[in-house]
């Protein structure tokens, strides 16, 4: 959460960047568990799920992560981000009810309702706490700056509900895909990131000049950098940390790559065991980033 937090306090328009990042690092990283040896060489090896499945899941989750990342540069606070994001159980509820016909039981509509209840709770005043500070640090232009920040802020919301539509619609293909070819989790993992990559030709333009920006941020020791992830501290020896602190990186870089690396782990361990433990409807491809949101 600090390492995303750090980037969007800096850089706010970097959602495609972070998005982009984790993608490549995802798909470079799974490459290796599709690669087989042929008779000219590695290639891939055969899906067990055909790729027009994996290209329209591909897509919905790659316009899923777009919206949820670009909300953050819509003066949503990760917190609420986060909370949001949690919102979508009523929605897949809703779907698995109509599409698929799902029954549930008293227990999970109740936890549902309760969830959904507090993340409306939370919205408001996350909403009306904006407010606040402007009226607080802006009183002379407070009535302009207020009605720009809740466009702003509603444009966000709206950014958050279709992601939250999608992630449910995404969430039933994917059951209804796993249902019928297996559930290939590892190739799923793969193929949803690294098909996903030729979109952000789209945006090349824009993530050229995220990397001038993240070029221009200033330099700070490496030891500050491992200083917000608590795990680290305790593994690098304090001699070694010490060392660390003489040599300096940028910081936007610094932790873009720290948040990259620590998202797609997550991924990996997430991605596997939720899709054999739990439903579709508790779960959605996007939903294992609230565990890299927490570090």
């Amino acid at each position: 959460m600090n390492n995303l937090h750090n980037v969007c306090r800096d850089a706010p328009r970097s959602g495609q960047m972070i998005t982009f990042g984790q993608f490549l690092f995802t798909a470079v990283e799974g490459l290796r568990h599709q690669l087989t040896w042929g008779k000219y060489g590695p290639k891939l090896k055969k899906t067990m799920v055909p790729l027009t499945h994996w290209l329209l899941l591909v897509t919905l989750f790659f316009i899923v992560s777009l919206l949820n990342m670009a909300a953050l540069s819509y003066n949503i606070s990760i917190p609420l981000h986060i909370i949001f994001r949690s919102g979508g159980l009523i929605v897949n509820m809703i779907m698995g009810t109509i599409v698929l016909g799902k029954r549930y039981s008293f227990g999970q509509i109740f936890g549902v309702l309760f969830v959904t209840i507090g993340v409306i709770v939370a919205t408001l005043d996350n909403a009306s706490n904006q407010i606040e500070v402007i009226k607080k640090y802006a009183p002379v232009h407070a009535g302009k700056n207020n009605t720009g920040n809740t466009t702003e802020f509603n444009t966000g919301i709206a950014l958050l509900v279709v992601a939250m539509i999608l992630s449910a619609i995404m969430g039933l293909f994917q059951e209804v895909t796993y249902k019928k070819y297996g559930k290939h989790w590892r190739e799923g993992l793969f193929y949803t990131h690294f098909l996903a990559l030729p979109f952000f030709l789209i945006f090349s333009n824009h993530l050229l000049n995220q990397v001038h920006e993240y070029n221009k941020s200033t330099r700070i020791p490496i030891s500050e950098a491992i200083n917000q992830i608590p795990i680290l501290v305790s593994v690098v020896p304090e001699p070694i940390r010490a060392v660390l602190y003489t040599i300096k990186i940028r910081k936007l870089w610094t932790y873009f790559i720290m948040n990259v690396v620590t998202q797609c782990e997550s991924y990996d361990i997430n991605y596997n065991f939720f899709n054999f433990k739990l439903d579709s409807q508790f779960t959605e491809i996007h939903f294992f980033n609230h565990f890299n949101y927490l570090l």
